[in-house]
């Protein structure tokens, strides 16, 4: 039975269970709306804000040429029995770097290079039965730097089936995102910085089942799942790494007009062994092209107790956005040794635009420019990773960056930032300069 037939049996019994279920929305929602894509790159001019956004320009009224929002209309199907919707990121980096003679001694020269970070084909949409289903999917093409051996150039980066359980909340299977931190469940295309650091403590994507839901009026959310691959892998169940992972948000504050607010939120995941009693921790330093700088190796391990916390201040054209992740290992060979990892970002928005807040994925959405010229961001953020303890000897990492975003259009973005990574590993303290300009337009 091939990996594609087995996700059509789950998703075909999934729609049956369904069935024995009230066809109400979860808390938030409505039957027929299509479902928030769980991925990265969500298109930007949906109606996902908390409150209103002020009336947009045209998409072709922008300095940056793009196309025009009849497109969308081209590429929507909404029938009497299906809703569908397509669209496309294109994500392009180059990436540069200096290093003094210990970084070189400790990872390798590090190379210069263009990077396709990403092209994807996605579809959303809602299957208008008596009981709506909705589905999500996405085909990715991913450039050279981040196929291995293993994989393959083109693959599937998501694809779920979800439906109203009611008051229960919304239920989704497929290949998802593990509820676990806010720098993972954030679409990465809304972040101030390009690429997330916290990389240790979760995994992008796992198979599995995830219910989330809203309550006290929006102000507050919850997620669980449970994750384990053996079906698509084709592997014993008792060969394949179990995860369960949750979060819960708060909203203590929000104002009327959306511009300010207040968010909070913890984290916990539960990481199983890869299968043969093994576990390896690793980062870069915010680059896709990049070696790993600190790794921990393959230890012997059983699992990893993680938590997180996060929180986000956004008043107006500024934002105060921090996280702190912890990894603890049961490894009685290597001591039980315990890993962490923390960051602190802050941004601000030159032309007086705002991230808009989304309660029912409890993150804030991208900046949508309201002038012709677009927005312009200035962002700082300064982050910490520690892979050494009891007998580990990982490395740490520390970084400091700044960088500026021109969000050009709701759909163009260019950015840069510089950073400075300090590497303790081997003995020694290296360092590196990076150079990380980006390109990415997302229908």
């Amino acid at each position: 039975m091939t990996p594609f037939v087995r996700p059509t049996i789950v998703a075909v019994a999934a729609l049956v269970i369904s069935t024995f279920f009230p066809a109400t929305a979860a808390i938030g929602q409505t039957p027929t709306q299509p479902h928030i894509p769980d991925s990265d790159y969500t298109p930007a001019d949906k109606p996902e804000p908390a409150v209103a956004a002020p009336p947009q320009l045209p998409a072709t009224a922008f300095v940056m040429p793009d196309v025009p929002d009849s497109w969308n209309q081209a590429t929507t199907y909404n029938g009497s029995k299906l809703f569908a919707r397509f669209s496309m990121p294109i994500v392009i980096d180059y990436n540069a770097f200096t290093q003094d003679s210990d970084s070189v001694k400790q990872v390798g020269d590090q190379v210069d290079q263009w990077d396709l970070r990403t092209i994807r084909l996605m579809s959303v949409g809602t299957v208008k039965l008596r009981h709506p289903v909705h589905y999500f999917i996405s085909l990715e093409l991913k450039g050279p730097d981040h196929v291995l051996t293993t994989q393959s150039a083109v693959g599937f980066t998501d694809w779920y089936v979800a439906t109203s359980l009611g008051p229960l909340g919304q239920l989704r299977y497929g290949k998802i995102k593990e509820p676990f931190t806010y720098e993972l469940t954030g679409d990465s295309a809304n972040l101030p910085f390009q690429e997330r650091i916290l990389n240790p403590f979760f995994v992008t994507r796992g198979t599995g089942f995830r219910l989330d839901n809203t309550m006290a009026h929006n102000r507050m959310s919850w997620s669980v799942g449970l994750f384990n691959s053996w079906w698509i892998e084709r592997q014993a169940f008792t060969s394949s790494a179990n995860d369960f992972a949750g979060r819960l948000t708060g909203l203590p504050y929000l104002s009327k007009n959306g511009d300010t607010y207040v968010h909070l939120g913890i984290g916990f995941r539960y990481a199983g062994d890869d299968g043969d009693g093994m576990m390896q921790f690793r980062d870069r330093p915010e680059s896709a092209t990049a070696d790993y700088y600190v790794d921990t190796g393959k230890i012997k391990a059983e699992h990893s107790i993680n938590t997180s916390l996060e929180g986000l201040w956004t008043r107006g054209a500024f934002s105060l956005l921090s996280e702190y992740a912890r990894a603890r290992v049961d490894s009685p060979t290597t001591g039980d040794p315990t890993f962490w990892g923390a960051y602190v970002t802050v941004a601000y928005v030159l032309t007086g635009e705002h991230r808009p807040y989304d309660p029912k994925v409890a993150y804030a959405r991208r900046i949508l420019p309201q002038g012709r010229w677009g927005a312009w961001e200035v962002f700082a953020r300064y982050s910490h990773i520690d892979l050494d303890d009891a007998a580990v000897a990982g490395g740490t990492m520390d970084k400091g960056a700044f960088g500026v975003n021109w969000w050009a259009t709701r759909r163009w973005k260019i950015g840069f930032d510089y950073g400075l990574t300090e590497l303790d590993r081997f003995g020694t303290h290296g360092w590196t300069n990076s150079f990380h300009p980006r390109i990415q337009w997302v229908y």
